[in-house]
């Protein structure tokens, strides 16, 4: 549950600003609505399906987010630049163990890490329900200016 401090119209409307921002799919009710919003977890990315629900309080109105169904995904692509990047540090840990064997293949290795790192671990990011709740209250905060 999200408190914020303004009316039931103005947060549904807040809600449906925020799905625009969030590509994500809104269908308005009068009480709130249903949303289908796009996810990101690490490596993984889906849809959340959800029922949002606006109730008036004394000091403004306040989201009930109910989750109904999420399905995810893995970034295939990221999860293969992963794996090799872990096929180069095993190169790199085994390198003092077997040098003879394991020189040749150093160079590649590096190469394996340095992609893992520059095109998978360093773009890492989430974006879930709570992003969203938190785009939300701050679309829905009043000015302040008038």
């Amino acid at each position: 549950m999200l408190a914020v401090a303004a009316s039931v119209a103005d947060t549904i409307e807040a809600i449906g600003a925020a799905a625009e921002m969030w590509d994500a799919a809104w269908e308005a009710r009068p009480s709130g609505g249903r949303l289908h919003l796009p996810v990101l977890a690490g490596i993984r990315r889906g849809r959340v399906l959800a029922d949002v629900e606006v109730r008036a309080t004394a000091t403004g109105s306040e989201i009930a987010f109910r989750i109904d169904h999420d399905e995810y995904e893995v970034n295939r692509p990221a999860l293969l630049f992963l794996v090799l990047g872990a096929l180069g540090g095993l190169v790199t840990i085994l390198l003092p163990l077997y040098p003879k064997q394991l020189i040749a293949f150093l160079p590649l290795s590096i190469v394996f890490l340095l992609g893992a790192w520059l095109l998978v671990a360093s773009r890492v990011r989430t974006a879930g329900p709570t992003d969203f709740l938190d785009t939300v209250a701050e679309l829905a905060e009043p000015d302040p200016d008038g």
